[in-house]
């Protein structure tokens, strides 16, 4: 055995600043191969003291031990210190240590033994190979030791919304893997190592735990001079911010924030983080402008991390700024990396070009530096037929990406086939990366057939599927757009959907691939062919079956005893914690024991039980405690799926509480939670389908179901029940009946492989009576007292059981309400029944049933129902979440004597008006009597107000605001129904209005109007309120005495008032912007449509001060302008119906919702659009499809537009006198009225001409 190298004591005991002293006190030895790692400090300080100490240890001899110095310096653009700063750093380490210098004499021959050695890159593998030709013997200094990075190793994944990622997340992996290697390779020669890391603190205790593990590592953690207190905020409170945030809860965040004991500058950090996690972007703008005037104070990560926020919420010119003072002085891969994918996004080639060679010199092993490539090369692919936007960096690229990049450039004319084979040829290797080229080229110039097959091949690729996905999402969206509807294309459609789904079903976690899939699927985009499509699609992959699993042994349950002394500290721990996430947060193995299978399968038992009774708050309390508890437990027990039940029967007692909000949420957790594992995968989508099928969203349960079905995985009896279950309902829900009996049978075979008794057969009953309750509209008056009498019965078997009443209760109660309002007499045992299920369910479910079910529900209960239902993140969301509250509010507006008062009718029609569209602040829970009080108010102020909705009976009921007093009034019926009248009209009209010629006149106009009779004050100024399936009546078209109201009222349209409340008590700062575009080509030789449209706007948009825009493109630059003029074609459905497209007489052809995004928060909005101001009523739910609509959800005020083709004679002479009214400061009401009124002195009485402007909105909006 060697002996033992031994430090004599330096003459100065202790010092200022970093003291290594403690290090060596206590008898210490110097074991060869060890490496102190000190965290924190001055680098000077930490390297020339280390050294000083290192260099006194001594052999027995009396000779040093150790034979020379070498530091193992990164690249200069990453550790700035030259060689003399070097050796300063030393010498002073030796005076600070000894406490006098060294004597100048002496200086040179120390210095020799000094060897700088300067790394040409940060690769790890390079710092050890540095070390082992060294010599025996040497003192290694490693400063920067946290910048090196080794491929090997893989970063543990971050799941989970509230977790905050850390930068020593990244680096103590990469530094333990260093540390590891530089050790093995300094042991044999005897060297040791000083590692300092000193702009990187370590917060986690789990951090410095995996640093100790290593092998003669010795880490050590000092006192930065600037205390980081934010890191230790993400770490111990930030995961609860984010939790409200990502939750629709960003004020309280703020909140709490605000109230923290950190400085402001930390405060403003943590605040953008979580406000960009929340989608806040006015609070996300707010905090890059304040940055943006430190800049120059501002370090190059938080600068980096400044530019990516700024470019994610669309601060471009801010992003640069934040990002080219970034790039040249980056030195973490990471931040390099993101810096990259950053300025490749914008597009900013001298950026991307700076950054590329960085993070090639510094990493040349990063896996972004091809990735990067070729992204831009797919960019460049992925373009229309004319070149647009600023030419791409080519940075890094090879042969093959110039070769695609030239041939398939904008415009070009290719033959997809002969390229194809050429790169096959040329670069096999480039195979699939070819194909997506191709696919993108071809997507670009409208060759769809030849874009779908290149990018199926291409999925065909593991590395390229993700991009080739989202290809063939982008042909099925532009192929709904076009409107592809042959029986070859559907079949090109649905093999789109299966690479789609298929890959969505391997890929839970695909949340944004999802999101996109339901909005090209859902009506805005699709027209009303996406829903059918994607069912049938659905219906076909799930007749392939399924694979049976054998079921696995399941747990025995702990006793009462053991479970209670693990649930109580359970439930103490987790109430300490910030924030519990499922999948995430894991309980202490101490606590959970030695059974934990037997607490899961305990509290599996509870839950069961606890799901068929009816529960209070209290309960639902208990319930989710139980819920996540069994998540907290699921990594003691990974076989069992337990946590995806527990989350799924949680998420419909959620749902039946009234929040469907965090129902969705917890959809959405069973996916992330599904991991890789083929069965948890299918688990995970079962349940996502059913908690989306209770919310109705018919689209999200579709693929859910899709996805189930193309998951390979084996599945056991009661989870294919569960399955069918989900399916049954959704067939139900989308009224394919012969589904959902088909769906029953299969049930009932399940029923009987799994024997669920009578227990079990007595639900399949229910959903039998189920479908026959949704089947009742064919039944005799016979057959319908037959039902409810089914009902009772079976509702009285279910109340001799412990299952759950709800189903049961709720198919009596609608069976038994239905025949009432039909006139019939329900038998006594079923008057009775109703009684005793009211005493039985408890006062919120029985509230809920009576409301829903009643033949003429009470005010007080519809209030309730509404004002029980949390508030939907997404405002598309809240129609169906109102579904109930719609049923109830129609049967309430019943006509009956006496007439209900005006206050109650006014509330039910508030009730029944457009509530999908975004607010700009928080709504207000609804009193009965606000509605009657606001528009009593309106009306006292000169605007009268008409609310019309339909009612249980399918005629019109209206409301009438007038100089502060209310009435209710109901047109004269006819021989048909006001709604079958409608719908009649809605087959030609309004799109019609917009071809009836001078020469036909205006007769047309009367003829189909005066179908309707609707009541209206006789104020000069008028607001409509309509519930949505009125909304495609033009209101300037309404017949009064034989006249168009517009001709003689300035008459707008709200979506409720709710809404206009709203918008009223949250007035925008106007930027004064003013946006006129014109897709159009001005200079050519061809004087078309919109040629026209803009020769005559141009002299008004620049009398007026307006930007103008005539490119062929949506601008991307009108957001959150004062006032924004669009004149462009738009385009309906083949059956005319949905405002489907935006076009030009060229190329531009997009969706109406593009240019709704590209329109967000702009004040006004004037559509010079053919139907752009048509409203339709949405097919499944309470609300509109309407262009109007897109733009009022996405923050924009007011929008003026014609809800049929508006001639172009129209346009300048309608901009003419609403500009100089709009300037003079009239309300949009007004100066629309009177531009119309303009219009009809200039291009003559015709209402296809003067009456066609109309407002939406903000109908009281100024300048």
């Amino acid at each position: 055995m060697e002996p033992t190298p031994q430090l004599k004591s330096p003459s100065k005991p202790s010092l200022p600043g970093f003291d290594p002293s403690p290090l060596f006190s206590g008898g210490p030895v110097l074991r060869p191969g060890e490496a102190n790692l000190i965290v924190g400090g001055s680098v000077r300080q930490v390297l020339g003291r280390m050294a000083a100490c290192i260099l006194n240890f001594y052999e027995p001899g009396g000779l040093r031990y150790i034979g020379g110095v070498t530091v193992l310096a990164p690249p200069r653009s990453v550790w700035d210190y030259s060689d003399e700063e070097v050796h300063q750093m030393l010498l002073q380490g030796l005076e600070d240590m000894r406490g006098k210098a060294m004597p100048p004499e002496q200086v040179p021959a120390y210095l020799a033994q000094v060897v700088i050695h300067r790394a040409e890159s940060l690769v790890a593998g390079d710092v050890a190979t540095a070390i082992a030709a060294a010599g025996e013997r040497q003192l290694i200094l490693v400063p920067a030791a946290n910048k090196y990075t080794d491929p090997a190793v893989k970063l543990e994944r971050i799941v989970g919304q509230s977790v905050s990622k850390l930068m020593e997340d990244v680096w103590v992996p990469h530094l333990a893997r260093l540390a590891s290697d530089c050790i093995a390779a300094a042991k044999p020669l005897g060297s040791v190592i000083v590692m300092s890391v000193t702009d990187d603190p370590l917060v986690k205790r789990e951090s410095f735990d995996a640093l100790s593990s290593v092998d003669l590592l010795f880490p050590m953690v000092l006192e930065f001079e600037e205390e980081p207190d934010y890191r230790k905020l993400l770490v111990e409170q930030a995961p609860a911010w984010v939790a409200l945030a990502v939750s629709g809860r960003a004020k309280e965040a703020y909140q709490q924030i605000a109230a923290a004991a950190v400085d402001e500058d930390t405060k403003r950090q943590v605040t953008l983080q979580v406000a960009s996690r929340a989608g806040d972007r006015e609070t996300v703008v707010a905090i890059l402008e304040e940055y943006l005037k430190v800049i120059d104070d501002t370090s190059e990560v938080p600068l980096a991390r400044l530019g990516r926020f700024a470019h994610l919420h669309g601060q471009e010119q801010a992003a640069h700024k934040f990002l080219d003072a970034a790039v040249d002085k980056l030195s973490d891969q990471m931040w390099l990396e993101t810096a990259l994918m950053t300025v490749a996004a914008m597009e900013a080639a001298d950026l991307v070009d700076r950054c590329w060679a960085r993070l090639n010199a510094l990493f040349p092993h990063s896996p972004m530096l091809a990735e990067n490539v070729e992204l831009r090369l797919l960019r460049m692919c992925d373009s229309g037929p004319a070149p647009s936007g600023p030419a791409l960096s080519r940075a890094g690229f090879q042969e093959f990406h110039t070769h695609f990049a030239d041939t398939l450039a904008p415009g070009s004319k290719v033959d997809y086939v002969a390229l194809a084979a050429e790169a096959a040829q040329r670069w096999p290797d480039k195979q699939p990366l070819a194909n997506l080229c191709v696919a993108l080229h071809a997507l670009g110039h409208r060759d769809l057939p030849a874009a779908v097959g290149p990018a199926v091949e291409a999925a065909k690729s593991k590395e390229h599927e993700p991009y080739a996905v989202r290809i063939l999402l982008g042909a099925l969206r532009r192929m709904f757009l076009l409107e592809y509807r042959s029986a070859e294309d559907v079949q090109v459609q649905k093999l789109a959907l299966f690479h789609i789904l298929d890959f969505l079903g391997r890929n839970p976690d695909e949340a944004t691939l999802r999101a996109s899939l339901v909005s090209a699927l859902s009506v805005e985009t699709a027209g009303g062919v996406g829903l059918p499509i994607l069912a049938s699609f659905a219906l076909d992959v799930i007749a392939q079956g399924v694979k049976p699993a054998t079921p696995l042994e399941r747990p025995a349950p702990c006793g009462e005893a053991e479970f209670k002394a693990f649930f109580e500290p359970a439930i103490k721990w987790m109430s300490q914690q910030t924030v519990i996430e499922a999948g995430v947060t894991r309980l202490p193995s101490e606590i959970v024991g030695s059974n934990a299978a037997g607490h899961i399968s305990f509290m599996s038992h509870m839950l069961r039980h606890a799901a068929r009774t009816f529960d209070s708050d209290d309960d639902l309390t208990a319930f989710e405690r139980f819920a996540f508890t069994i998540c907290l437990l699921h990594p003691y027990a990974p076989q069992y799926s337990s946590d995806l039940n527990a989350l799924r029967l949680l998420a419909a007692k959620r749902w039946l509480h009234g929040h469907p909000q965090r129902a969705r949420d917890i959809g959405e957790q069973m996916l992330a939670l599904a991991r890789d594992a083929p069965t948890r995968r299918r688990l995970a989508w079962a349940s996502y389908a059913d908690v989306f099928q209770r919310t109705g969203s018919h689209i999200d349960a579709l693929i859910g179901l899709s996805c189930v079905a193309l998951t390979d995985a084996e599945v056991l009896p009661e989870d294919m029940y569960q399955e069918a279950y989900t399916l049954l309902r959704v067939a139900r829900d989308l009224h394919l009946f012969d589904v959902a009996r088909s769906a029953l049978q299969a049930c009932r075979r399940l029923a009987d492989m799994l024997n669920v008794g009578e227990l079990g057969q007595l639900r399949l009953e229910g959903v039998e009576i189920g479908l026959d309750v949704a089947q009742h509209h064919s039944l005799t008056p016979a057959q319908l007292l037959a039902l409810v009498e089914r009902a009772r019965n079976h509702c009285e078997r279910v109340m001799a059981t412990p299952d759950e009443l709800y189903p049961a209760a709720a198919n009596f109660m609608q069976i038994a309400g239905t025949a009432e309002r039909n006139g019939l007499q329900v038998p006594a045992p079923a008057i009775a029944m109703r009684e005793d299920l009211g005493r039985r369910v408890g006062t919120d479910t029985g509230t809920f049933l009576r409301a829903i079910s009643a033949p003429v529900p009470e005010l007080k209960d519809v209030v309730w129902l509404h004002n029980r239902l949390e508030s939907a993140r997404n405002s598309e969301d809240t129609p169906a979440d109102q579904t109930a509250v719609v049923v109830a509010a129609h049967r309430l507006l019943l006509k009956r004597e006496p007439e209900m008062a005006p206050q109650d009718a006014a509330a039910a029609i508030e009730l029944l008006s457009d509530r999908g569209l975004e607010l700009f602040g928080l709504a207000q829970p609804l009193t009965a009597d606000w509605p009657a009080w606001f528009i009593r108010n309106l009306s006292q102020a000169g605007v009268g107000v008409v609310m019309l909705a339909i009612d249980g009976d399918s005629e019109v009921i209206a409301v009438i605001a007038e100089n502060g007093q209310l009435r209710v009034e109901r047109p004269a019926r006819k021989q048909q129904t006001f709604l079958a009248r409608l719908n009649t009209w809605s087959a030609d009209y309004p799109y019609r209005y917009g071809s009836i010629t001078r020469e036909e006149g205006n007769g047309e106009f009367y003829a189909s109007m005066g179908e309707f009779e609707l009541p209206m004050p006789a104020s000069e100024n008028l607001l409509v309120i309509a519930q949505p399936r009125l909304q495609q009546l033009p209101i300037n078209l309404y017949l009064e005495n034989g006249q168009f109201a517009g001709e003689y009222k300035a008459i707008g349209m709200a979506p409720s008032l709710t809404w206009l409340d709203n918008a009223r008590q949250h007035r925008a700062v106007s930027s004064g912007k003013r946006h006129g575009w014109i897709s159009c080509s001005p200079e050519a030789e061809g004087y078309r449509a919109l040629d026209m449209v803009f020769a005559r706007l141009e002299p008004y948009f620049q009398q007026h001060g307006f930007a103008i825009d005539t490119s062929g493109r949506i601008p991307a630059d009108v957001r959150g302008a004062s006032i924004a003029v669009v004149a462009a074609h738009g385009q309906l459905t083949t059956d005319k119906r949905y405002i489907h497209s935006i076009a030009d007489e060229e190329d531009l052809n997009e969706s109406a919702l593009s240019l709704a995004r590209a329109l967000a928060k702009v004040e006004l909005v004037i559509l010079f659009v053919c139907s752009g101001g048509r409203v339709d009523p949405h097919p499944m739910v309470n609300t509109t499809v309407s262009l109007p609509k897109m733009l009022l959800d996405r923050g924009c005020r007011t929008v003026i537009a014609s809800p049929w083709p508006l001639d172009v004679t129209v346009t300048a002479n309608w901009l003419e006198r609403f500009l100089e009214r709009w300037d003079a400061g009239d309300t949009a009401l007004e100066a629309n009225f009177k531009a119309n009124d303009y219009v009809k002195q200039r291009l003559g009485p015709e209402p296809g001409l003067c009456l066609a402007m109309t407002v939406y909105g903000d109908v009281l909006l100024t300048r």
